[in-house]
């Protein structure tokens, strides 16, 4: 039942919020680019792929014995801020607003970060699996993964979001 709220919320986030933000009542004009297109066609795969591949056991609370209180602030940005950046990019896109040129470059490059992003962030989930958790915590038997480049930088679960979060405003061709 868990994974089946995911999956809605995944796609009414990411793929509803968009046609939302651009307006509901002309979803044949949202669609009709195909970089828009394909990024609703790649998140609602993604979103499958997710519920189905990444695992989810300590998406919750930390399992550490020393959670650390100043990462609470970004937790909450993270939950605020791409909603949003989903729901404007759109909006922005349809009106107009804080627009780079009208060449779909920018947007086709939006899509491949969009979607490297997503992936690199849910391979550091996968590979950490049960030890994977949202809060910050220090334990005794703490242990360093090491993805791919990760050996130089240590947050690459961040850098995937990063990534995620700045191409998906790039995919509605806005520089918000």
């Amino acid at each position: 039942m868990r994974k089946l709220f995911s999956l809605i919320a995944g796609i009414l986030i990411f793929s509803g919020l968009p046609v939302l933000g651009w307006g509901i009542y002309d979803v044949s004009g949202f669609i009709h680019n195909p970089y828009r297109l394909a990024y609703v066609i790649m998140m609602t795969v993604l979103s499958v792929l997710g519920v189905l591949f990444v695992p989810n056991d300590c998406r919750g609370k930390g399992t550490g014995t020393q959670p650390l209180k100043k990462h609470n602030l970004s937790l909450l940005l993270l939950q605020i801020v791409p909603p949003l950046i989903i729901l404007f990019g759109p909006l922005f896109d349809h009106r107009g607003i804080a627009m780079f040129s009208h060449s779909n470059t920018i947007r086709g490059v939006g899509l491949i970060l969009t979607l490297l992003g997503y992936l690199l962030m849910n391979l550091c989930v996968f590979s950490l699996g049960r030890q994977f958790s949202v809060e910050e915590t220090l334990s005794n038997n703490h242990q360093l993964f090491f993805i791919f480049f990760s050996s130089r930088r240590r947050h690459t679960r961040y850098l995937g979001i990063t990534a995620f979060i700045g191409g998906i405003p790039l995919i509605f061709n806005t520089w918000i």
